[in-house]
């Protein structure tokens, strides 16, 4: 009779596959980068690396998630310094959780009003941006600011984008900054559904509509992002572009380089 394993093998089981799963997904939208590019799908060590960390921090976000239950409203820090509230959107795989790490690093470095919130990004850029111009206004409100900062991850962006051109938004922000945001769309978006997919498509004419942003604009973005492709379509007409050399999508998020330069973003004159 074969021994029966131990009960630490079995809480290893659940994150073992969690990981692995990522680990197949990451590299299904690195072999569509590479076809977008008429490259073989190749991994030198720099190239793994990167595979991996992303890997391993899509499998991180997805752990976070059920801890995001619900959106509170805004809080002030205490001690912090008086500065533009800030208001962070997540993308369209991920909730509030996955910008903890990025809402810490704010509120350490001085930002007193640090807002994350949930948005279902499932029913369209339209619906979702009203939903964050709610959002806004009641971070604005609690804030008691005329303007407010948004940072935006992936489709996030595009909501942001939609929020500002559209729905009175340029009123109310300061600057945007967005992170691996697909400004003209991805070919990704066909592994996605619902209203979202058609719209965030690579040559979508409703994202035409988005550029040039009306308000001062910071794009971060890496060449080895999965979730953009082809990578040039995260760079937003008119914005600033700073690149970050050997980051995916998701591991824009716990990036130490990605937080020094939204700091960087947020802490420039509108």
């Amino acid at each position: 009779m074969p021994p029966i394993p131990e009960t630490s093998h079995w809480l290893l089981l659940p994150p073992t596959l969690l990981l692995a799963y990522m680990i197949v997904t990451t590299y299904g939208g690195y072999v569509v980068l590479a076809a977008d590019r008429g490259q073989p799908v190749r991994f030198d060590w720099h190239q793994l690396s990167v595979y991996i960390r992303e890997a391993a921090a899509r499998a991180l976000m997805w752990a976070l998630a059920p801890l995001a239950w619900g959106s509170p409203g805004p809080t002030f820090e205490s001690g912090a310094a008086q500065r533009a509230p800030v208001l962070l959107v997540h993308g369209h795989r991920h909730n509030r959780s996955s910008l903890w790490f990025l809402r810490s690093f704010l509120v350490h470095r001085g930002w007193r009003t640090v807002w994350a919130v949930n948005l279902d990004q499932g029913q369209g850029l339209k619906a979702a941006a009203e939903a964050l111009a709610t959002r806004a206004a009641e971070l604005r409100q609690a804030a008691g600011a005329d303007k407010i900062d948004i940072v935006a991850h992936e489709t996030g962006g595009l909501i942001a984008a939609w929020y500002i051109k559209h729905q009175g938004g340029s009123d109310a922000v300061r600057r945007l900054v967005t992170l691996g945001t697909p400004w003209s769309g991805t070919r990704m978006a066909v592994f996605r559904s619902g209203p979202a997919a058609e719209e965030t498509l690579w040559g979508a004419p409703i994202l035409d509509e988005l550029q040039p942003p009306p308000v001062p604009t910071t794009s971060v973005w890496s060449d080895t992002d999965p979730a953009v492709v082809p990578s040039e379509s995260a760079l937003a007409q008119g914005a600033d572009s700073v690149h970050i050399d050997g980051a995916g999508s998701t591991d824009l998020l716990i990036s130490a380089r990605v937080f020094r330069a939204v700091q960087a973003a947020l802490g420039s004159a509108a």
